[in-house]
């Protein structure tokens, strides 16, 4: 009797630790649910109880998060404004497997946008490397890493897809896509203002106005303003690096002539005039060779052969070839060659002649830097969009067509020394035109969903980029101009297999 009274006390004690697990699990999934509810059309919510529907649009079509096998994290108008976030980059924070950050890698432009997603993704901004993650702005493909960095200005709903996206975006999204969807005017009037302050003199000003003009028209205008001093101060010549000055605006008109068709206009703008990005040197290493060659662990199976590479120094030409180390010896004798046991070196730059690069240029404060380069970080972007859906019933059709133009300059002091040792500047000219047909719908009493559709985009642009590197000016960057192709796609069946 006490042997069964005692596995009946371990029988209730594991089904009443395991009701506890799925009660705690259960209630913050539910408060998560009801909070990321989509603002797009939703379906009635449930009678009672239960969880509250969250459409997503990952599939071309509104349907329920649960049931789209996609991996996807969705936040909606209220989501992103109870956790300020001001642009793309801060979606990440609230987004397992993202890592998004502002300023592309050695790029001085604070419009520029390096993502990843599970891991696969890009940190090069230059305008001939397709982005490992697609950026989507109402259905239109962002193509270049720079101008990717969009504001969250007056923005309906953000969805974050995880993994490959394949032909459904046009583009082949090898990271995931980071999916932007813009609030479309109303049929009632609205207004609201918006300011913030903060450090370093900053302001922001946001406003927002929708007017229904006519029973089937209306317009949504929005505009912003942002604007903040450099966090970190160049000791150099007294100047700011990292400041915000940018200014956006959008305005859109909704046409619903008859009950079936919905037409979409709207344009876009967004002008920085701006400091470079903020930059920390945290080490520099000084050589008493020309190059440091580097082995490169092999990645294939064991027995491989590793990679011997040489990286040139820039600080070796400096401080040996130019005619500050040159010409009077100051930074240090310079390489002596091959001897009879390997190659001769020099002796490095000394610490104390500000003429050299050396260690003295590390401040150690992030909020300081001795960068003395150009300070210059310039932005101009403009677009619009027209989309038009027929519903036929059962089944409608989208057509999408956007024209996106993008200038900018922007400098980038890549050594942190008042010396001009390796610094980039990029000129960026470049337009992307695109055109994307969707035939969505079901039929057998919704037991075929198919998907069919057709894209095709066209840019081009060129990014002439002066380089100084050591004691010599160098050429470089890159021009594109080729049509991306017509990609047909198309996508049936219940569980929706896709075969195209």
């Amino acid at each position: 009797m006490t042997k069964q009274l005692m596995n009946f006390r371990k029988v209730f004690l594991r089904a009443s630790t395991s009701a506890i697990i799925g009660l705690t699990c259960l209630a913050p999934m539910t408060a998560h649910a009801q909070d990321a509810a989509a603002s797009e059309p939703q379906a009635d919510a449930p009678a009672s109880g239960g969880l509250e529907e969250i459409i997503v649009t990952a599939r071309k079509r509104a349907e329920n998060l649960q049931e789209t096998p996609v991996a996807i994290t969705a936040m909606n108008a209220g989501m992103l404004e109870a956790r300020q976030i001001n642009n793309v980059a801060q979606v990440a924070k609230f987004a397992p497997n993202v890592n998004i950050q502002p300023v592309a890698n050695i790029s001085g432009s604070s419009a520029s946008l390096t993502a990843f997603i599970r891991g696969v993704g890009q940190t090069d901004f230059n305008i001939t490397v397709d982005p490992g993650v697609g950026v989507y702005v109402d259905g239109v493909y962002v193509a270049r890493s720079v101008g990717a960095l969009l504001d969250m200005a007056d923005i309906s709903d953000v969805q974050i897809l995880r993994g490959p996206q394949g032909t459904l975006f046009g583009k082949n999204t090898i990271g995931g896509a980071i999916v932007v969807n813009s609030m479309q005017p109303q049929k009632d009037f609205d207004l609201k203002l918006e300011a913030v302050t903060g450090r370093y003199n900053r302001a922001d000003f946001k406003g927002m106005i929708n007017v229904p003009l006519s029973d089937n028209l209306a317009m949504r205008a929005v505009a912003s303003y942002e604007t903040r001093d450099g966090f970190q101060r160049r000791l150099f010549d007294g100047g700011r690096q990292g400041n915000k000055d940018s200014f956006g605006a959008r305005l859109a008109f909704k046409w619903e002539p008859t009950d079936k068709l919905t037409v979409n206009l709207s344009g876009d703008i967004n002008i920085r005039r701006e400091e470079q990005t903020a930059i920390s040197l945290i080490e520099l290493r000084d050589q008493p060779v020309p190059l440091r060659f580097v082995e490169i662990p092999n990645s294939a199976p064991p027995g491989g052969t590793n990679r011997l590479i040489a990286a040139p120094s820039s600080m070796y030409f400096w401080n040996k070839i130019s005619a500050v180390g040159a010409a009077t010896g100051a930074c240090g004798a310079a390489w002596g060659g091959f001897g009879p046991t390997g190659p001769i070196p020099g002796t490095l730059a000394p610490t104390s002649n500000p003429n050299c690069a050396s260690t003295r240029w590390i401040t150690g404060d992030p909020d300081t830097t001795w960068a003395g380069g150009n300070n210059r970080s310039d932005f101009d972007l403009w677009g619009v969009n027209l989309t038009l859906d027929y519903d036929f019933g059962d089944i409608s059709l989208k057509s999408i067509s956007s024209y996106r133009d993008q200038k900018s300059r922007f400098e980038y002091d890549f050594d942190g020394t008042p010396h001009n040792i390796l610094q980039l500047t990029n000129n960026i000219d470049l337009w992307q035109a695109s055109q994307e047909l969707q035939l969505t719908g079901s039929v057998l009493d919704d037991r075929l969903k198919f998907v069919l559709g057709a894209y095709y985009l066209k840019e081009k642009g060129q990014d002439k980029e002066p380089l100084e590197f050591g004691f010599a000016q160098f050429f470089s960057g890159g021009k594109m101009a080729s049509p991306q192709g017509l990609c047909a796609r198309q996508r049936f069946g219940r569980h929706n297999a896709n075969i195209g």
